[in-house]
Parts: C-alpha cells; structure tokens; sequence
C-alpha cells in the first residue's frame, strides 16, 4: 500500500517562495522608510503565519479527504445493496413458495438431485424432459462438482424444451457430499436449469445465486427456516435491503 504523506511534508517546499517574496517586501519597506525595526517585527510574523496557515492547510485537506472517502464508503455499500436486492427479486422471480423442497432424503448426490427433478417435473409448468435433465445434469457433475463450499451445491443445466428458468431449493438436514470446493456436505442444493436458447440468463442466474448465497447471515438464517414460507420471507427481506 502506498504512503499517504500530509502536506506538512512539503512544508518547506510550499513555504520558501512564499516566504521569500514576503521577507523581500519586508527588506525593500526597511530600506524605504529607513526603519529596521519593521523587519525585525515582520519577518518573524511572516515565518510564523507561513508556518501556522500549512498547518491548517493541512488539516482542512485531511478533513475534506475524509469526508470524500466517506461518502464514497458509503455510495459503494448503496450500490452493493442494490445488486444484491436485484439479484434476491430474480431469483424469487424463479422461486414461488411449491419450488421449495426442505424434505431432501436422498443419501447420495445422484439420488438428491433425482429428486430435485422428480419435483420440478411435479411443480413447475415448463415441459422438462426427466431423461434429458439427469443425463444433462449427471454429465455437468462429472465435468465440475457443484459445490460451492460453505454447504451449498448448486446442480445446474440449460435444457432443451423449456422455456423459462425451472429452480428448486432443497434442503437436506444430514448434507449429502457434491465434491467442489471443500468436499463438505451439502444442507442447500439449489436445482437450476435454464433455455438452452438463453445462456446469457443461465449466467445472470448463477451471479445471482452466488451474491445471495455469499452472505453468511443468509445462509443461516435458510438452514434454520422451518417452512417455505419462512425461506421466502428471509429472501424478502433480502429484497428489502437495497430499497
């Protein structure tokens, strides 16, 4: 990091040209009226109005710079704020309350997201091909593990014959292990398959999920939910913090 130097650094260097045309008057006003007192009382007043005003030069610099880097602390958690309430409002878009399965039994990744599946196909109006979703989905875990870490997998694929974002959010209460970043069980598993047509919103979808999924205080407080409507409403208020 680089050193931030105050300007009573280059206090010397901002006071001689001041001060050297200050002490010249003086001197030429001495000659002039024949009086050498003046000198002796305006030199020493000029050093020390040279040395005081630095000083408060200085400290007002400071005090403007801290309110500067204030207001811009504070514009930076606003727009933060507001992509993450974006990106709550699209996922609840994808999420209605029937897509949220808190029951999760399967014991091993295959089976979970088997079911996630067998659940979209039940809730969801898109027409999902079951076959062509777990051959997608067990090729893209074979590719790259979901897993995020922290205990949250996100399976995800882009499907033919659909037309709308499809997102199922499980819970597991035991974790199933998904491989990934620290090979940890799994309590949330996040199901998303998009259009295949549309891999532009596959990826917003993702950035999406892993704003919210980022915050530790929310992933807690979806652990411990204890119905659908109370995972909803911790996404609602999400949203409500970038208002």
């Amino acid at each position: 990091m680089r050193e931030e130097k105050s300007i009573t650094t280059y206090m010397p260097t901002l006071m001689l040209p001041q001060a050297g045309v200050a002490a010249v008057e003086a001197v030429y006003a001495t000659a002039i009226l024949g009086r050498p007192e003046i000198a002796a009382i305006i030199l020493p007043v000029i050093v020390f109005i040279e040395v005081v005003g630095v000083f408060m030069v200085d400290r007002g610099l400071r005090a403007w710079l801290d309110t500067v880097r204030a207001n811009e602390a504070a514009a930076h958690r606003e727009r933060m704020h507001s992509r993450r309430s974006e990106a709550v409002h699209m996922l609840m878009a994808h999420l209605p309350v029937e897509c949220i399965k808190l029951d999760l039994a399967g014991s091993t990744k295959k089976e979970v997201i088997e079911e996630l599946v067998d659940h979209a196909c039940k809730v969801s109006g898109e027409h999902i091909d079951r076959v062509q979703a777990l051959q997608v989905l067990g090729e893209r875990e074979q590719l790259a593990p979901t897993g995020l870490g922290n205990g949250i997998a996100v399976p995800h694929c882009r499907l033919r014959g659909i037309d709308n974002p499809v997102m199922i959010l499980g819970r597991h209460d035991e974790g199933v292990a998904f491989g990934g970043l620290d090979d940890e069980p799994c309590s949330l598993v996040f199901l998303m398959m998009t259009c295949a047509r549309d891999p532009g919103q596959h990826l917003r979808l993702l950035s999406a999920l892993s704003q919210i999924l980022n915050d530790a205080a929310v992933r807690t407080q979806l652990i411990e939910a204890l119905t659908p409507e109370d995972i909803i409403a911790v996404l609602t208020h999400q949203a409500s913090q970038g208002r």
